[in-house]
């Protein structure tokens, strides 16, 4: 039998994994219900560290001893936590444990094998930091995978993007606390990185600067004096927190309301602004990159996003005004990375990253009175247990499995008749946007009823 094969992307903000069994099925480490693990650590009462959403509900009533991003550490052997002294290889090492405990409960036994992605860019002491931590958590010794050639690996082996031996790719990561844009060649089966380019900036600089511009818009007390870190000061953590917020719901409308009376909304007209400078000069990254490579531009045959700051509409703009086309991009840009590497060291087959989901807008007849009702509603081609992996267990009272009463049947009066339609499925999108002319499934397996707007 296979070994097991676990693969971690260690992020700023957040913490992905996915497990490969030894029957070759691929799932996702879903941790208290969603594969999205908050990579805060907090010492808690009792000395042992606490990880996670634990960690971050601790910190509302005492943020003393609270590291909300330990990755932006990892170039400090030792960490204050409000007194006492940490090394930054077990606050990360806490959270690879976190993920290891949950593997370890999907498997049975213990994990064979673990990888990490790391940009390419980083040098031996930040590699080792990450040894050192899987070590901690009790993991084996693990491979370090290129995130640049992970991504390439995602979006070519995964999504299906066809590039021809010898061609050249072009992968943009903008995650909360990093960015790193690689020029990458085709290389039979892989991909050999050409040159790369990136720093330290990420969403948490522009989060930072919407917290200081809008801060009584955003939360409900203003922020006080602050020092150093969010951990610094519950209050201003709190702001940041919220800012982020703010952000990734201004990357789908134009305005969010403020939350304190006479404070001005935020629009995204505003973020925009605030975020030129940021991604101004990641641009001007990607030209350097794309020049020390040796390719024109017109050569690039894909521009790959990853990151959540890419969910930011003006990223998008920036990169489609580089390349002459838009990038591809996707709803969930967290999950590239450790989707390509287990595809890259574990190989198999090809799969899809997360369960398609084609989005309608059903619009009901009352019985009486003339009226209707839209509700939002999405299907499936996957199964419900695996919708419910990927987008959360709060999804589980809004799932159900297609029957035939779901069919659609052509003719008025029969079925349930769907409008609006637009796709939001990963594999359809080369990039963001409606299309309207998708039709409906024949034979789609699960129903989700989105009333709640439970679906990111």
């Amino acid at each position: 039998m296979a070994d097991s094969l676990l693969v971690i992307d260690y992020g700023t903000a957040s913490t992905v994994a996915m497990l490969q069994q030894p029957d070759g099925a691929v799932r996702p480490v879903a941790v208290d219900g969603t594969p999205l693990l908050p990579s805060a650590v907090c010492l808690g009462r009792d000395g042992n560290l606490v990880t996670g959403r634990d960690a971050m509900r601790n910190a509302q009533f005492d943020s003393r001893q609270f590291a909300v991003y330990p990755k932006r550490h990892l170039d400090d052997e030792l960490l204050s936590l409000g007194g006492p002294t940490v090394a930054v290889s077990a606050l990360v090492g806490a959270t690879l444990g976190r993920i290891r405990h949950e593997a370890v409960r999907m498997l049975g036994t213990p994990v064979d094998r673990v990888a990490l992605t790391v940009p390419a860019n980083w040098a031996e002491p930040r590699r080792r930091v990450l040894r050192d931590a899987a070590l901690a958590a009790g993991l084996p010794v693990p491979d370090l995978i290129s995130r640049p050639i992970a991504a390439a690996t995602y979006f070519t082996a995964l999504l299906g993007h066809a590039v021809d031996d010898g061609r050249p790719v072009v992968t943009y990561h903008l995650g909360a606390g990093s960015f790193e844009v690689a020029v990458l060649r085709r290389a039979g089966d892989g991909f050999e990185i050409l040159a790369v380019r990136g720093d330290d900036t990420g969403g948490l600089d522009l989060d930072a600067q919407v917290a200081d511009r809008f801060a009584a818009s955003v939360i409900a007390f203003p922020a006080r004096e602050r020092s150093g870190e969010p951990r610094d000061n519950r209050e201003w953590w709190m702001l940041l927190d919220s800012a982020r917020t703010v952000r990734e719901m201004l990357s789908t409308r134009d305005i969010v309301e403020p939350i304190s009376d006479g404070a001005p909304p935020v629009t995204r007209g505003a973020l925009e602004n605030l975020a030129t400078p940021l991604v101004t000069r990641t641009a001007n990254l990607t030209h350097e990159a794309v020049g020390a490579a040796g390719v024109r531009l017109a050569d690039v045959d894909g521009w790959f996003m990853t990151g959540g700051v890419t969910a930011t509409p003006l990223v998008s703009r920036s990169l489609r005004d580089i390349a002459g086309r838009p990038p591809v991009a996707l709803r969930q840009p967290r999950q590239a990375a450790v989707e390509g590497a287990m595809r890259q060291v574990g190989g198999g087959p090809p799969t899809k990253a997360e369960p398609d989901l084609i989005r309608f807008d059903w619009t009901r007849n009352y019985i009486a009175g003339g009226g209707h009702v839209s509700t939002t509603w999405y299907v499936s081609m996957s199964p419900p247990a695996e919708v419910i992996r990927w987008y959360g267990s709060q999804l589980r009272d809004h799932v159900e499995e297609a029957t035939g009463r779901w069919a659609r049947k052509s003719g008025s009066g029969s079925g349930r008749d769907f409008h609006h339609v637009t796709v939001v499925g990963v594999a359809e999108l080369p990039s963001a946007g409606p299309k309207p002319s998708r039709p409906v499934p024949d034979h789609y397996r699960t129903i989700v009823r989105d009333d709640a707007a439970l679906l990111p």
